[in-house]
């Protein structure tokens, strides 16, 4: 494998390292929620530190997505296609 290929490994498994902390985070913060969740904006709107982990989730699902298109031939899109953040 070239160096290239060994740092693009390397590189995705700290994002997605990053992306499971701050999931586990949002699972732990809702499964001790005692108030009305609504889809996660109940959480999001109550509490200032929850909505920066969530910018944090977004951009660390933004930033993998990305490296995994850049592996692909044709990385024309930076988006995640799910669109889907809530934890529902």
């Amino acid at each position: 494998m070239s160096s290239y290929g060994r740092q693009w490994i390397e590189a995705l498994r700290g994002r997605l390292a990053e992306l499971i902390a701050l999931i586990s985070f949002a699972l732990v913060a809702k499964s001790n929620w005692k108030q009305k969740w609504e889809r996660g904006r109940g959480a999001l709107i109550s509490d200032p530190v929850l909505l920066d982990k969530f910018e944090q989730i977004v951009k660390a699902e933004a930033k993998r997505w990305q490296r995994v298109k850049e592996g692909t031939p044709d990385a024309t899109s930076t988006t995640s296609p799910s669109g889907r953040y809530f934890i529902g």
